[in-house]
């Protein structure tokens, strides 16, 4: 009795305790409490619920406490991590530009590979950094040379463009694009290249100091130039400049005085008509379109001219940077003496057949844009409009292209089953 008695205190202490709980969100459902008595030696459970209690026949006894209400607890979203700090602020230094080097290369050329590719090395040599700018009048491809050597080729159709000044000025005004340089320095394949330059060009182009040179028609020239420069006059000095390989040239100046505006606007035909057919060669039709525009032109000492003495120049200084030579130099021209060393035989090779075929004609005054489209499918590598001859000068110069089959054997000139048509002198701008 005494045990009863105690058991049922203890369950009505659990069932109000469950029950607090239960109010409290605390233990809540499943909470089981075995209960056991000792009954002549054998184990008696009782079951109790809310509700009360009753025997069980089972010889364990459980105390079942309903589950409370399962309620989802979904978790606070993570925050963000915090951004990164910034960068630190770029160094207070200015990093230099790349450095415009003050001499470009541009290199005129036709043949004589062995030439071109001492020249090419020679300037690496001597001014290591500065572009090369190789051009072939219709002669043999230089491709791959560049690709070796780091330079810039363009092979143009054959004009024999020495003797043309239309295709000559478009070429070098391209090469002048390229280089993005103070100075130019052109370089035919008869120089040969000593050392750097010890004496800086001072005027807008120089080259080869001439002593007699002079040219016609300098009223005219400077008619034109004061149209840009007020007062200037084309000098006796400025003459004496031979502009042929070795010559420099700022690069501001051939963009201007050697583009298709500038080179159309001058009266070539008026020019033929007061001198002789040699104002049409390159370096002779350099000099007039410089000083047309108004350019200051000089002799320049780093290059010079040999003749007849193996070593001592003509003009210019025996550690002059370039060399120009003569036809009467002992023993030929040196770079024409060269040969290909077997291992650079694969650094060029021929023209097209078409150029091939026709870069033999060294004819004069043969110059026909119209014709020269006609032959190559295009006007690359010359101006961008037509210039024709007056009649003045195809009747002392090529009298044959104005009869019928006479352009037969000027090819560049006129198709061959034609007749040149040239225009009258009184057509020409000056009388």
């Amino acid at each position: 009795g005494t045990v009863m008695g105690a058991l049922v205190v203890l369950g009505l202490i659990i069932l109000l305790f469950d029950a607090y709980s239960a109010g409290q969100g605390g233990l809540g459902g499943g909470f089981l409490v075995r209960l056991g008595a000792m009954s002549g030696g054998a184990e008696q459970a009782q079951t109790y619920t809310a509700g009360g209690y009753g025997a069980a026949p089972a010889t364990t006894a459980s105390f079942a406490v309903p589950e409370p209400e399962r309620v989802a607890v979904v978790p606070a979203p993570t925050p963000p991590p915090p951004p990164p700090p910034p960068p630190p602020p770029p160094p207070t230094t200015t990093m230099a530009p790349k450095k415009k080097e003050k001499y470009g290369f541009y290199m005129h050329v036709f043949r004589n590979p062995e030439a071109v590719i001492y020249q090419v090395r020679q300037v690496k040599k001597f001014f290591p950094g500065a572009p090369i700018y190789i051009m072939s009048d219709g002669g043999q491809d230089y491709t791959k040379l560049c690709e070796v050597e780091g330079c810039m080729f363009t092979l143009c159709p054959p004009a024999n463009d020495r003797w043309h000044p239309w295709p000559f000025f478009k070429r070098i005004w391209d090469a002048a694009k390229a280089l993005e340089v103070e100075y130019v320095i052109m370089l035919e394949p008869d120089n040969t290249i000593h050392g750097p330059i010890t004496r800086p060009p001072t005027g807008d182009a120089g080259g080869l100091y001439v002593k007699d040179r002079g040219f016609n028609s300098r009223d005219y020239v400077d008619m034109l130039a004061q149209k840009h420069k007020p007062g200037f006059k084309w000098t006796n000095w400025a003459m004496k400049a031979g502009l042929a390989g070795g010559s420099y040239y700022r690069r501001e100046a051939i963009l201007d005085a050697f583009s298709d505006d500038s080179v159309m606007a001058i009266d070539w035909n008026y020019l033929g008509k007061t001198a002789s057919q040699e104002i049409y060669s390159s370096d002779f039709a350099m000099q007039y379109a410089l000083a047309a525009k108004g350019y200051n032109i000089e002799p320049w000492e780093d290059s010079a001219q040999m003749g007849e003495d193996k070593d001592i120049p003509v003009s210019g200084h025996n550690d002059s940077a370039f060399r120009h030579y003569c036809g009467c130099y002992p023993g030929g021209k040196p770079t024409y003496r060269m040969k290909v060393a077997p291992e650079d035989k694969g650094l060029f090779s021929n023209a097209p057949e078409l150029y091939r075929r026709l870069s033999s004609n060294n004819c004069q005054l043969c110059y026909n844009r119209s014709r020269y489209i006609e032959l190559y499918g295009s006007s690359r590598c010359t101006v961008d409009r037509e210039f024709i001859y007056t009649d003045f000068l195809m009747n002392i110069h090529h009298k044959d292209a104005l009869q019928p089959g006479g352009c037969s054997k000027l090819t560049w000139l006129c198709p061959p089953d034609s007749v040149y048509k040239p225009i009258p002198l009184s057509e020409s701008y000056q009388r």
